[in-house]
């Protein structure tokens, strides 16, 4: 017995995952500034994201996820407000 998912998916052509996506907040009466950027495309994952601590800095954290290698993320600290 063949079922009828099999046969679609066996029709449906075959597409790497792949998508983009970004979004930011700024609140000045609150203070919170954060963000995250992400695209996948195939097999890898890259993307960052931000935030601003309480004491001023910025924390920004650049990562990717390759297939292989797993979740690699570099962690850095900034003085400069992003804007």
């Amino acid at each position: 017995i063949i079922s009828i998912r099999t046969c679609i998916a066996a029709l449906l052509p075959k597409v790497p995952p792949g998508y983009d996506y970004k979004y930011g907040v700024v609140d000045e009466e609150t203070g919170n500034d954060f963000g995250h950027e992400e695209t996948r495309d195939d097999q890898a994952t890259t993307g960052s994201y931000y935030v601003l601590l309480p004491d001023g800095r910025l924390q920004t954290v650049l990562y990717s996820v390759i297939q292989d290698q797993g979740f690699v993320a570099d962690v850095s600290y900034s003085r400069r407000r992003r804007r």
